[in-house]
């Protein structure tokens, strides 16, 4: 019997709406981005912004999240109108963008080198978007910016719950106490979260496994016992990636036979095999997913539940959402368990060296609080910077540490200076979080609150 293999290669672009194709700028109408489809020449031929240069981007909304596998592109039709290099961008929300990699970098496309001639990539790794958006980096040296695309893949769904922080999915094993020589985990999750705990299982004898995040880092934590010194000597500890709290999807999956465990996030795979003597993973009872097992007390040892979305959620072959969507599973801890993912109401903006947000003031106001989050590699940059009635407000990194400066011209010893956090000597290469406010009440005096976040 012949078996089809349906291949994940068909053409997403080419039956959207023009409604579908939005971008930074337009040269004039006939140059829309609705005009961007391979192989089409309505309109100009394909879409050429304004200007020509670093700041435009041609986007693609699916409609739903689709599996995307290839890309492909084109001058625009019959002119001197082409890109030569970009980058792909890609978002669930079409407001928080992640950069595609390849082979650990931000990856830049190959182009085109005339108007007809397509050119085609297959991705090294599919991604999962509802949203694409293609940055030109170079261009045609006889024309503009002129692009067709085609985007290639096929419908995805999944099984995706929401966790609210305070429940957990207890997956209870058919036998009280269990001993697992060999398991295979494998999830997605999505968090602004930089900590909380994935899954957890324990055993009354001292074995356990947790995965959770920590300061934005993936901590695999297995105890598989040890004949010295009770268990403690069995403890393996192990982490990975950096800034997974950015609400995009990450993919986990753990296999683990006997000792020997391979660790995978995003297609990094760590190998590693467990301290101790023993094989067998003993756990009583339970496994639980989103959080420590439900007691209806505080969370012992400071651990925060997950807060976000998983989905895919698989073990040793179960699949675990479909289970809870099923009710096959105990989720009495949620408040309100939901089956669809929550989009964060707050989403980051990147800042390159020349880049700033500019907001209008509010005049005759003797108040002002000011309230942000941001990471940086650079201990050195302007963070806020405000013109006064009568002087100036200035927030800057100097060093690592956060500086806030604020002048008042016409009062006497009015310049204040306040300087708050670890120099970056102390806190390494990497600032990550603070929050500040700043209030002036009656015009003259002041009060900076500052918050470090991991």
């Amino acid at each position: 019997m012949d078996v089809e293999i349906k291949k994940c290669d068909e053409a997403l672009a080419t039956s959207l709406p023009h409604s579908a194709f939005t971008s930074s700028s337009v040269f004039t109408s006939g140059y829309a981005p609705g005009y961007a489809k391979l192989n089409r020449r309505g309109g100009a031929g394909g879409w050429s912004p304004l200007d020509s240069d670093h700041y435009q981007w041609l986007q693609v909304d699916l409609g739903v999240r689709k599996q995307v596998t290839a890309i492909a592109t084109q001058g625009r039709y019959s002119s001197s109108d082409w890109t030569t290099r970009y980058r792909l961008l890609y978002s669930d929300t079409g407001r928080n963008w992640k950069p595609y990699h390849q082979d650990g970098n931000i990856w830049a496309f190959t182009g085109n080198s005339n108007t007809e001639s397509v050119v085609r990539h297959d991705l090294q790794h599919a991604v999962v978007a509802r949203y694409l958006r293609i940055i030109p980096l170079d261009w045609s040296e006889e024309g503009r910016i002129g692009l067709r695309i085609e985007i290639y893949g096929c419908p995805y769904w999944a099984d995706v719950i929401n966790f609210d922080g305070q429940g957990v999915i207890s997956y209870r094993f058919k036998m009280k106490k269990m001993k697992i020589l060999k398991d295979v985990i494998a999830l997605k999750f999505k968090t602004a979260e930089s900590e909380g705990v994935i899954l957890h299982g324990e055993g009354q004898q001292g074995d356990y496994i947790t995965l959770e995040l920590r300061r934005g880092r993936l901590l695999l934590q297995i105890n598989l016992g040890s004949n010295q010194y009770g268990s403690i000597l069995g403890h393996t500890s192990v982490t990975s990636g950096s800034l997974l709290d950015d609400h995009h999807w990450h993919s986990v999956v753990i296999e683990r036979y006997r000792r020997n465990v391979n660790f995978t996030l995003d297609q990094h795979t760590q190998h590693f095999r467990t301290n101790g003597e023993f094989d067998h993973l003993d756990l009583d009872y339970e496994l639980t997913f989103g959080g420590m097992p439900y007691s209806g007390k505080p969370i012992s040892g400071g651990r925060r539940n997950f807060k976000g979305c998983m989905e895919s959620i698989n073990y040793n072959g179960d699949n675990i959402t479909d289970l809870a969507r099923r009710k096959k599973l105990d989720t009495s801890s949620f408040r309100n368990l939901t089956f669809s993912c929550v989009d964060s109401h707050t989403f980051p903006v990147f800042f390159n060296a020349t880049s700033f947000l500019q907001l209008s003031g509010r005049r005759e106001h003797n108040m002002v609080s000011v309230g942000f989050q941001f990471r940086t590699w650079n201990p050195n940059g302007l963070l806020l910077f405000s013109s006064l009635a009568d002087g100036m407000l200035e927030i800057a990194l100097n060093d690592g540490k956060v500086m806030a400066h604020i002048n008042v011209t016409q009062q006497k010893n009015s310049r204040v200076d306040i300087a708050s956090g670890p120099s970056a000597s102390q806190q390494g290469a990497f600032l990550d979080g603070v929050r500040g406010q700043l209030f002036f009440p009656g015009g003259v005096n002041w009060l900076w609150k500052c918050e470090e976040h991991a």
